[in-house]
């Protein structure tokens, strides 16, 4: 049956073999009462589309299962799903690798299975006007939405589906005026990180469909999870009086901002949303604003001080630093704020006990995050000396605010650093540094605290070779967090967390699952992103007992196999902050549980049984557990496990995906995590 003409559609995009309603769990569904909940079925992928030309029978009970209302320990769906059925050509982004009548015979033969079918425009399948959503994509720039719009309807359809590809952020725009005048029978929304606002505001607009990934990994660019669009940003509730706040800068697919913000309005119950607005420049941004009204927005890296240029008013901090970090709107007029420098000392002031006055500090950048650090330090009487490679910039800081300039031969003794440049940050910068640390470790005082207001990754290099040579640390998400709070309150509503309040401290990553599942692969990877070390229990316990695992298992038997992963488990627990993969039988002493929970964040990786299996039959360094063949012992020892994993964990992904996709989406799981708490 098809969805009622007025109710939104949030569908999420999955595949036909491998969905499964553990996909939903965590996604609160219950959440889905004012809308349509959908499964876009993408035949076109893992060659599903090929058994529904031999025989479609087996796939009837599949869907029909697929309907019924279903619950599990996370989600809710407390009506039948609405099914669409896709099998994208090649040159539509998809993957179909058949001939197109082929792949015509699979939409006509979906059809009277599902409540939709999307065909491109074009494209003439036997199938009634009633089932059809008509698609255009394009990948490589914006097409004349109303243009296009009406050579489409006049082709059978129920719906139309218009998908550009955004070049800037005002872009989003175009979109927007589109579904303001498509009345209600169209959706429509732009490909890449700067179409992101579309995606997100879509139904705020007037379209009828929303489109996630189900599993997390994007099969577009810029395609959200479901559980992010739901969870977070709740895009499935905006709607016309939805205010919207946002975050500007370049790279601010890389911000936790939007995080803590989605947070504490979805707990405020506000209906309003904070979205990520990257733009080319700001200008970019600017023009995005007078085309989408906001009720506020942040201003992170490059653009604090285009932002102070462009207010008509601004406060005494953002005046002093000459940089905003915080915009409102009053009417058409931009009013600037700057919460940096007092989120800083409040941060700080954790970390550094006893007064500023009198305390020496470098400060390490010149540009609007730098000016609001400078500011405030020097406000609360500690000697400012300030470094950065645009010498001309650095002198202009220090004369304005009573400071002095780092000189190439100082042997001063400062007992703060702090890192005010993006050095170190995710993305391009990560894993520089703004001075080599042989310049900074000989002009630190013993017991110096050094500073990086970078938070992601939570560990920057500075800070690993600060540490390494024993000197107090912190990174800049306690200043985030306290920042934000006080822009919230700008903003006009109020943190759920106090502004005092220290982020959770849980430094480990624990990576489980069963033996194959991916675990020794992906910790480098999400240690490298982390600013992290990565450890592997299994080759601890190689290197210590100077044996193969297999070797060693054989030798002791299982019993004191276990004690001694135990005692490698619970050694790691003591080390600095890791991503620590850890053998399968790890969860099999409840006392590992215990520890793992107690100091990090589980993560299990649950893997198919079949790509277990797969795996498993060419592995010669595993040894068997049983005796059995590998199907039947997977099948046997997974049953008994699965249970411990599942116990053992905060977070659940699905491991069926390529190790850098996975990785994405734990970092992507892992922010969200820590920004609820």
């Amino acid at each position: 049956m098809a969805a009622p003409d007025s109710m939104p559609i949030v569908a999420g995009v999955t595949t036909l073999s491998g969905f499964s309603w553990h996909a939903l769990d965590g996604l609160g569904a219950a959440q889905l009462h004012r809308t349509r909940f959908a499964l876009e079925l993408r035949l076109d992928r893992k060659g599903d589309w090929r058994p529904l030309l031999r025989d479609e029978t087996p796939w009837r009970e599949t869907l029909a299962t697929m309907r019924r209302p279903a619950s599990g320990p996370g989600f809710k769906v407390p009506r039948p799903l609405c099914l669409i059925a896709t099998c994208r050509r090649k040159q539509d982004g998809g993957d179909f690798e058949g001939t197109e009548r082929q792949r015509l015979q699979v939409l006509e033969r979906m059809a009277p299975l599902v409540d939709f079918v999307d065909v491109e425009f074009g494209v003439h399948p036997d199938i009634a006007a009633a089932k059809i959503i008509r698609s255009y994509h394009d990948f490589r720039g914006l097409p004349d939405f109303a243009a296009l719009a009406k050579r489409m309807r006049a082709e059978k359809h129920c719906l139309l589906k218009i998908v550009g590809t955004a070049g800037c952020l005002a872009d989003n725009l175009k979109v927007r005026r589109f579904l303001a005048t498509a009345g209600g029978n169209a959706t429509a929304f732009l490909m890449g990180p700067y179409g992101i606002p579309s995606r997100l505001l879509v139904h705020a607009w007037g379209g009828r469909v929303s489109y996630s990934t189900l599993d997390g990994a994007a099969l577009a660019p810029g395609m959200l999870s479901l559980n992010r669009f739901v969870n977070l940003y709740r895009g499935h509730r905006a709607n016309p009086r939805t205010q919207v706040f946002g975050v500007t800068g370049t790279e601010v697919q890389h911000s936790l901002s939007p995080w803590i913000h989605n947070a504490w309005l979805a707990k405020r119950n506000l209906n309003a949303i904070y979205l990520p607005l990257k733009a080319t420049d700001f200008d970019d941004f600017l023009a995005f604003a007078s085309g989408q009204p906001l009720a506020g927005a942040s201003v992170t890296v490059p653009f604090k001080e285009d932002a102070f240029r462009a207010c008509a008013q601004t406060d005494g901090k953002a005046s002093r630093a000459q940089a905003c970090n915080t915009l409102l709107w009053h009417g058409s007029s931009v009013h600037g704020g700057n919460t940096d420098g007092q989120g800083f000392l409040a941060d700080l002031a954790s970390h550094l006990p006893g007064k500023l006055r009198d305390a020496t500090a470098l400060v390490l950048g010149a540009g609007g995050s730098a000016r609001a650090v400078v500011d405030a330090l020097t406000r609360a009487g500690a000697r400012v000396c300030i470094w950065a490679r645009d010498a001309g910039k650095a002198r202009t800081l220090a004369d304005q605010t009573g400071s002095s300039v780092l000189s190439a031969r100082s042997e001063r003794q400062f007992s703060l650093l702090v890192n005010a440049t993006p050095c170190g940050m995710t993305g391009p910068l990560q894993g520089n540094t703004a001075l080599p640390w042989a310049r900074l470790q000989p002009l630190l005082a013993k017991h110096a605290l050094v500073y990086d207001l970078v938070y992601a990754p939570a560990r920057t290099k500075l800070l690993r070779q600060a540490a390494s040579a024993g000197f107090a640390t912190c990174n800049g998400w306690g200043m985030l967090l306290e920042q934000a709070a006080l822009q919230a309150r700008l903003f006009g509503y109020r943190p759920v967390r106090r502004a005092t309040q220290s982020p959770p401290q849980l430094p480990h990553v624990w990576l489980v699952g069963y033996r194959a599942s991916g675990k020794t692969t992906l910790a480098p990877r999400l240690a490298k992103a982390l600013g992290r070390a990565a450890m592997d229990l299994d080759a601890m316990l190689q290197d210590s007992s100077k044996q193969t695992i297999h070797a060693l298992f054989s030798q002791v038997g299982q019993a004191r196999f276990r004690l001694l992963e135990s005692q490698v488990l619970a050694g790691a627990a003591q080390s600095e902050p890791a991503v620590i993969a850890t053998g399968g039988g790890a969860v099999l002493r409840p006392a590992n549980i215990r520890t793992m929970r107690k100091c990090g964040v589980v993560v299990y990786l649950d893997a198919p049984e079949a790509l277990l299996v797969r795996r498993l039959r060419h592995d010669k360094h595993r040894p068997s557990l049983t005796g059995k063949p590998v199907a039947e012992e997977v099948h046997e020892l997974l049953a008994r496990r699965r249970p411990l994993y599942e116990q053992a964990a905060h977070l659940t992904i699905t491991a069926d995906r390529p190790a850098k996709v996975l990785a994405g989406e734990i970092l992507d799981r892992l922010a969200q995590f820590h920004a609820h708490g």
